[in-house]
């Protein structure tokens, strides 16, 4: 009964996979995963899979390969003739022909050789084979002997032409099988030649006219809005819009609009490349968001840039083509917590992709692009991280104190026409009165840096590190940028005051649009401590990321057989974790009295360090 039961099951089961053409389907996917070879496969499976959904197309195996102007580009699968008018070929060609390709020309098994005529007993001749004739015997007998001889000649012949055939069969089909790869090779190569002019050719003619988008947007903000899939960042943009008068560009927006206008040559641009499920380029977004805020510059107060940038590359081309980003409003909320928001929603939304296997590949992908756009911005200070688990009007609260701040610096530069030096300028330390300064510590491989990206990314901290810093100003090529060059060229330190110069230029500067500074690198002596304090704030306290000197130098000698660098050496290492102690203890002493202190053990896994920096950073920030 149970073994009944089994084969019902499993002819239910392939009737289901023959009706809906399952292995059509994977293999129509796998072709088009082989020839696009997009960045992001599974952004390319769903929309692949759900333009086909959408559409009354065929499934093929070329499906999702994609057109070209209407005609079919795709290789058409050999087919066998159905004209039963055709004379058949001999029935040894004919098996040849139809027969499967051989890998090998050589049979696989031995025929039984016949003994040589010699060899042979003489034979009586056969009643039903041979005529009875008053012959002599041995007439019959030579005919007996000329007849076998005759078969065993056919015979032998009969395996030369059989050999030659299959020569020639494997000859042909080989030359099919090439011609049939030539063509695929062809195919996919002409296609990516095809793709690469496209971008070329195409994107000259959906170029505007060139405006002067910087003086358009002087006064006017522009905020990159990031978060991941169920953060909740479309609603808060709707406030946004209501309170601030802001213009919300949506990158994904953009481009279905671009590609619903088929009365435009940019428009039947855009429809072409997603009908062959191209991936659209980073200049044809920038492309559409620079005319939709040159369109919209003149009536918005200022933009919210939602969906872009995705990768840090991508944010640098804007600045340089559009215009700077003046604060990035990240919405952080943990990972279950989106994945609960977004199963409740595919309960209704019916999307393939709100199932919680779908969204944790999402997840997993956004992390991957978003942790370096957010480490980016964070050391610039246009980070704004905002805990958005919370309920929308606890979530907007927060926004508007982060923008109120930052409309006003837009307003006031913009009425005065400031330039970013005459602001560097500015004494501005009453900015700093209320702003938390956080001195992060720790031993070379004790994994601060690690930590330092981690709270940027859920405090909304700006990291400063002097030796960015530094390095930043020699690459500017000022006045101060090559008094700095010829210092270190020589060896020299660098003046404690030009450090602080530069801490005191860039904490000014972010101050209206950041929760705090983590100042990285400084102080390392007691000096350096207190000149701070006296010429910038009192900072608020000292975290020491702490390690034991073998774990560090474990941590550095396995960066150093990857790294390259020459201070990444047993000896090397051992000198500088001395003067780390020598030049740090002192200082960690002086705030440990003033009860500024904390420690946290870096020898925990970096998810367990964070642990317990949260546990200090909560009461603080």
């Amino acid at each position: 009964m149970n073994q009944m039961n089994t084969n019902a099951n499993t002819e239910l089961a392939k009737d289901y996979i023959a009706k809906r053409k399952i292995p059509q389907l994977f293999e129509a996917l796998i072709t088009g995963l082989m020839v696009h070879k997009p960045e992001d496969h599974i952004d390319f499976i769903i929309e692949s899979l759900t333009r086909h959904k959408d559409g009354n197309q065929q499934l093929k195996w070329d499906t999702f390969i994609g057109r070209k102007g209407g005609m079919n580009n795709t290789l058409v699968p050999l087919k066998t003739s159905t004209n039963t008018n055709v004379t058949s070929p001999p029935p040894s060609l004919h098996t040849e022909l139809t027969r499967p390709p051989k890998l090998d020309a050589i049979p696989t098994g031995k025929r039984e050789e016949r003994p040589k005529i010699e060899d042979q007993p003489p034979q009586s001749p056969i009643p039903d084979q041979l005529p009875q004739s008053p012959i002599p015997n041995q007439q019959q007998q030579q005919k007996v002997d000329d007849h076998q001889q005759q078969k065993l000649d056919d015979h032998q012949q009969q395996k030369v032409d059989d050999h030659q055939q299959q020569k020639l069969d494997d000859h042909q089909q080989q030359k099919v099988d090439d011609h049939q790869q030539q063509k695929l090779d062809d195919h996919q190569q002409q296609q990516v030649d095809d793709d690469q002019q496209q971008q070329l050719d195409d994107h000259q003619h959906i170029k505007t006219e060139e405006v002067d988008v910087k003086d358009l947007l002087k006064g006017k903000p522009i905020i990159f809005v990031g978060g991941g899939p169920g953060s909740g960042k479309g609603t808060q943009c709707e406030k946004m819009i209501e309170k601030y008068g802001f213009t919300h560009l949506s990158a994904g927006d953009l481009i279905r609009a671009a590609t619903q206008d088929s009365t435009t040559e940019k428009g039947r641009y855009f429809n072409e490349a997603m009908s062959q499920g191209k991936l659209i380029s980073t200049e044809d977004i920038l492309g559409l968001l620079k005319d939709a805020i040159q369109e919209r510059a003149n009536e918005a107060s200022g933009f919210l840039i939602d969906g872009f940038p995705r990768r840090v590359d991508q944010g640098i081309q804007f600045e340089q083509d559009v215009a700077p980003c003046d604060v990035l409003i990240y919405f952080d909320v943990p990972d279950e917590i989106m994945i609960e928001r977004l199963t409740k929603r595919g309960e209704t939304s019916g999307r393939i992709d709100d199932n919680q296997e779908t969204i944790a590949k999402r997840l997993v992908t956004f992390h991957e692009q978003t942790t370096p756009i957010l480490g980016h911005y964070g050391k610039q200070g246009k980070l704004i991280t905002i805990d958005a688990s919370r309920e929308p009007d606890e979530i907007f609260a927060d926004v508007s104190d982060a923008l109120t701040g930052l409309m006003e610096q837009k307003q006031m530069n913009s009425d005065h026409n400031l330039s970013s030096e005459v602001i560097e300028k500015k004494p501005g330390l009453d900015k700093l009165k209320n702003t938390k300064i956080i001195f992060v510590v720790g031993g070379p491989g004790s994994g601060k840096g690690t930590q330092c990206e981690r709270i940027v990314q859920k405090y909304g901290f700006t990291h400063l590190s002097t030796g960015d810093l530094l390095r930043e100003a020699v690459q500017s090529k000022s006045e101060r940028g090559e008094q700095l060059n010829a210092l270190m060229k020589q060896g020299k330190l660098v003046p404690i005051e030009v450090v602080l110069d530069l801490l005191k230029e860039n904490m000014i500067k972010n101050a209206d649009k950041s929760k705090g500074f983590l100042i990285d690198g400084y102080p390392r002596e007691i000096p350096q401590a207190k000149k701070f304090e006296e010429l910038i704030a009192p900072c608020n306290l000292v975290l020491y990321v702490k390690a034991s000197d073998d774990t560090m130098t474990k941590r550095l000698l396995h960066r150093g057989q990857t790294s390259g660098r020459v201070d990444d050496n047993e000896e090397t290492i051992k000198q500088r974790l001395k003067t780390f102690h020598d030049q740090t203890f002192p200082v960690l002493d002086l705030y440990e009295k003033q009860g500024k202190l904390a420690e946290v053990n870096s020898e925990l896994a970096p998810d367990d360090v964070f642990t317990e920096v949260r546990a200090v950073l909560d009461k603080v920030a």
